[in-house]
């Protein structure tokens, strides 16, 4: 894109700003005589000189100049559209990965109700002690925050969904 406007940008500002201009080309009628220039009748005379385009130079810069900022522009919402689809694709990414993580927090704490269960039997059973337990319980309510904490995560995921997709 850069590499574009650049050219652009030199081929306006060397080549564009003339037009394509006029070498001037003029019939003459000369004197038929022999004696005076062997005879010709009808010469071809060309000028060397460069003559001036049609067009106004001003006006002609101006269209080449709005030529190019028109396809800037088109660049520019391109690269936009680009990057609106990037976020969306970002967001998307981020979405499933939270959705994964609410999974998984969803199974710890399962596990964890399921050890707290076992903690407790044992304790029963006299094969474990009081200190287990609890902390099988501090481990519970700790999978339960963090379960928390990712249903919060998802949600601020969903929303970023329909922030990217502008919905």
């Amino acid at each position: 894109v850069g590499l574009r406007i650049a050219r652009l940008q030199q081929k306006r500002s060397i080549l564009g700003l003339l037009g394509e201009g006029r070498l001037p080309a003029e019939l003459g009628f000369k004197n038929t005589n022999p004696d005076k220039n062997g005879g010709i009748t009808l010469g071809a005379i060309f000028g060397s000189t460069y003559g001036l385009p049609v067009v106004d130079i001003g006006l002609w810069s101006k269209v080449r100049e709005a030529r190019l900022d028109l396809v800037q522009s088109q660049l520019e919402l391109e690269k936009s559209l680009i990057d609106v689809a990037v976020d969306a694709g970002n967001s998307w990414d981020r979405w499933q990965q939270t959705i994964r993580e609410w999974e998984l927090s969803e199974s710890e704490l399962k596990l964890q109700h399921e050890l707290l269960e076992r903690i407790e039997r044992l304790y029963e059973q006299k094969q474990a002690i009081w200190v287990e337990v609890l902390g099988a319980r501090v481990n519970l309510l700790r999978a339960d925050a963090n379960r928390w904490t990712q249903w919060y995560n998802l949600q601020l995921a969903r929303f970023n969904i329909l922030r990217a997709t502008e919905q």
